[in-house]
């Protein structure tokens, strides 16, 4: 009885080993996942995001002062909000109102970036909070929405305590997304 059992099991057993010496033999490594493949909101990946980046680019050009804000990227009302160590406020505020950069502000803080800034990085998917974070460990009720984060600072740029950091977050509708809110998470300016 032991020797049919014997038979039956060499044959998967040879396989097994003709396949872990072939995979151990090639020398190289499996490939890393790209880190855009981090699970995202909604069960997504973070890279899902990324045609919101144009969008993006728009909104930091117009925020500078450098382009005409396109008005039917907003929503009817668009909601800016603070981290919670500077202050946790937040403001609506009507899509008209927001074609002058000086009315995106909640309370003392502007969220317009400070000139100078040159180093960009965009997340999307992801918060900008010194370092790209999901947007649930800052914002929970925003981040079952598409986002991106932005973190601008200066080449000279000693600690994350030097940038400004937004996350912008638009309506599910990925034809024509809508931003319905921001998220300015470096109030030290």
């Amino acid at each position: 009885m032991h020797e049919p059992m014997k038979n039956r099991l060499a044959p998967a057993t040879r396989l097994l080993c003709a396949a872990i010496i072939a995979t151990s033999c090639t020398g190289s490594e499996p490939e890393a996942q790209p880190d855009s493949d981090v699970p995202g909101p909604a069960g997504g990946t973070v890279h899902e995001f990324a045609y919101l980046e144009d969008d993006v680019q728009h909104l930091l050009e117009f925020l500078r002062g450098n382009e005409a804000l396109r008005e039917a990227l907003l929503a009817d009302s668009v909601t800016l909000y603070v981290a919670p160590e500077g202050g946790g406020a937040e403001r609506k505020v009507a899509a008209a109102e927001l074609r002058d950069p000086a009315a995106w502000r909640v309370g003392p803080h502007s969220l317009v970036p400070p000139a100078g800034l040159t180093d960009l990085r965009v997340t999307p998917g992801l918060h900008s909070h010194c370092e790209a974070v999901p947007l649930d460990t800052r914002f929970p009720e925003l981040a079952r929405h598409p986002h991106v984060g932005v973190r601008l600072a200066s080449d000279a740029a000693a600690s994350c305590l030097q940038t400004w950091n937004v996350t912008f977050v638009f309506s599910d509708d990925a034809v024509a997304p809508r931003l319905t809110g921001v998220a300015y998470d470096q109030w030290e300016w």
